[in-house]
């Protein structure tokens, strides 16, 4: 049914600092605080670990950014790309009760009726078409062209002709 699936062993990392500039490296171009931190934290990610050889987690870089930064404060000065004022909104009442002043019986007559109504014009209005449009504009026909007959005295450079010089 499923596939259980074995994670190589993380062992804690060792943070001294080459393995400090190697995360600065990684940080290189990605801001782990916002609105997009967790998809920066990828990128940190994948690099930080390649770059250092070993299985890491992203909690563990986490943590170890925690320490050396306050990360709440960071995320609550960074500037959002949008406005994001939370306002009340309400739909107005004539929206809300829309439909409901209108019995069952009432919605299904309206619903019949209207069908049969639209029908009717559209009958009218292709009538009204038909005696308006010439009838060669009611044809959907493709035209073909007319090909006449060479003669032989004209020869195959002639106008008519099937061969064109390019």
């Amino acid at each position: 049914m499923g596939e259980i699936i074995e994670r190589p062993s993380v062992s804690p990392i060792l943070w001294n600092a080459d393995t400090e500039v190697c995360l600065f490296y990684a940080m290189r171009g990605h801001k782990p605080v916002g609105i997009n931190k967790h998809f920066h934290m990828m990128g940190i990610h994948s690099k930080f670990a390649q770059s250092l050889g070993q299985p890491v987690t992203s909690a563990q870089i986490w943590e170890h950014l925690s320490t050396m930064y306050n990360l709440a404060v960071l995320d609550e000065s960074d500037a959002l790309p949008f406005n994001n004022n939370v306002k009340h909104f309400q739909l107005p009442e004539d929206i809300l009760n829309f439909g409901k002043d209108k019995t069952k019986k009432e919605q299904h007559e309206a619903a019949v009726k209207t069908p049969s109504t639209a029908k009717s014009s559209s009958n009218k209005d292709l009538q009204l078409q038909s005696k308006s449009t010439p009838p060669s504009a009611k044809s959907n026909r493709k035209r073909t062209r007319n090909v006449t007959s060479v003669s032989p005295a004209v020869g195959a450079s002639g106008p008519g002709s099937s061969k064109r010089r390019r």
